[in-house]
């Protein structure tokens, strides 16, 4: 199983699960999770810095850039969020955009399949889960 260097729990569950998740779980719920997905959020931390995914727990906004539980209203029923295969990322030194060129360059390739293009975040998944080096950059 692997833990994520950079990301808690928090940071990934909305507040309407994070208890029982918490609770029930601790750090085992990171099994659910591609661990494809969670090397890439570490590999891209380390290389842009500072990374927000929810922040609930801060008192902010964001709560479903993690998993989406089956109630959840925001995105598809069937969105990569709900099967522990997507995170949306801002990163604070480096712009969505920038990180998707760095991609696109093959400046760094994470170990992901899909990247959601044109968007102010970075969306990344794992969703077909194909054995290739090819990321599909898709729009919203």
């Amino acid at each position: 199983m692997y833990i994520p260097k950079h990301l808690k729990l928090h940071e990934v569950f909305a507040p309407e699960c994070y208890d029982n998740i918490k609770n029930n779980y601790g750090n085992k719920a990171w099994k659910f999770w591609d661990i494809n997905l969670l090397i890439a959020a570490d590999q891209l931390r380390e290389r842009y810095g500072a990374v927000t995914c929810n922040n609930w727990k801060a008192g902010g906004h964001l709560r479903y850039r993690g998993f989406r539980p089956h109630a959840c209203k925001v995105g598809s029923m069937f969105s990569a969020h709900r099967f522990f295969k997507a995170l949306d990322l801002n990163f604070k030194d480096a712009t969505a955009e920038e990180i998707r060129q760095d991609i696109k360059n093959f400046k760094i390739v994470p170990p992901i399949n899909r990247i959601e293009d044109n968007v102010s975040w970075l969306h990344l998944d794992t969703y077909n889960g194909k054995k290739t080096e090819d990321i599909y950059f898709f729009k919203p």
